[in-house]
């Protein structure tokens, strides 16, 4: 696996290395994190309110509060 994980050479400017660990046992994960550029505050702040709207619409009301949970995944 360490020998195919180095031979990806092809990656965006500023990624990588590829560091790859297997000291763990029986364990098996594979964890790929991917940046995007920065989103402006004006756009982070636009996106909440949509999703805070959402979700109250979704939610309707005479549900005790306090029993609630919402779990936000957001993609593009």
């Amino acid at each position: 696996m360490d020998l195919k994980l180095r031979s990806i050479t092809d990656l965006p400017k500023g990624a990588g290395p590829i560091q790859f660990f297997s000291g763990f046992g029986d364990t098996a994960a594979l964890m790929l994190t991917v940046a995007s550029p920065k989103e402006t505050e004006v756009a982070i702040s636009l996106r909440a309110k949509e999703i805070a709207s959402a979700i109250k619409a979704t939610r309707g009301g005479g549900v005790d509060r306090s029993k609630r949970a919402t779990v936000v995944v957001a993609f593009r």
